[in-house]
């Protein structure tokens, strides 16, 4: 494998296998020991893939001839396949998309490239410089997706439950700013403590009565 991706949502596992006898899009269950093929029609050296469990798509890159490429999708079963780009001259060694675009990492001009999903009008959104990408990655808030499939209904409860209870523990945690029982007050945004009889300090950790004269 070159590249792997993981539906989240349907605990699937997909990947690119770019032999050279037999490339192909492949995949198998999390909990499972044999793989399927999804595609190997028109494909010559796949590298890059990502999945969106939300749209049911998949995304890849070919390294076709020389230096041409493509950047292609599909169905999660295989079905409606579309050729985003065809272009020669570049060398996408990593794929990420959002709700509107793909992003890939160009290892020849050094670039980031974002094609819009739908027009896939291109354009450059970073240049590295001397730097050579070797893979990208983005932030995207699953959460608030709008469009969510029944299948992902499961796995985003699971993502804000737990979301829900880092937020709780955080709060535990700042309740707790006062030591030794002291009263937490608030003046005008500054926090401040105010300390029971025989303590002191920022947060009433200093007991005075064990302080060493």
């Amino acid at each position: 494998p070159r590249g792997v991706s993981v539906d989240f949502c349907r605990q699937t596992i997909y990947w690119t296998n770019k032999d050279r006898n037999s490339p192909g899009i492949q995949f198998s269950g999390v909990n499972e020991t044999e793989h399927h093929t999804l595609i190997s029609d028109g494909l010559k050296s796949p590298l890059a893939i990502v999945v969106d469990p939300f749209e049911e798509k998949i995304f890849w890159t070919d390294y076709v001839f020389g230096s041409s490429y493509k950047i292609e999708s599909a169905n999660l079963d295989g079905s409606n396949r579309v050729t985003h780009i065809y272009e020669p001259d570049k060398h996408p060694v990593g794929l990420a998309i959002d709700s509107e675009n793909i992003y890939f990492a160009d290892a020849m001009d050094k670039e980031i490239i974002q094609v819009n999903r739908k027009t896939n009008e291109k354009k450059v959104v970073a240049k590295l410089g001397s730097h050579v990408p070797k893979g990208i990655i983005i932030k995207n808030n699953f959460a608030q997706r709008d469009h969510v499939t029944p299948k992902c209904e499961r796995a985003l409860k699971i993502v804000k439950e737990k979301i829900a209870q880092e937020k709780l523990e955080n709060a535990e945690i700042l309740s707790d700013y006062c030591l030794n029982n002291g009263k937490e007050m608030n003046d005008e945004g500054n926090k401040r403590c105010e300390c029971p009889l025989g303590f002191s300090g920022t947060r009433c950790e200093v007991n005075i009565c064990k302080i060493s004269v």
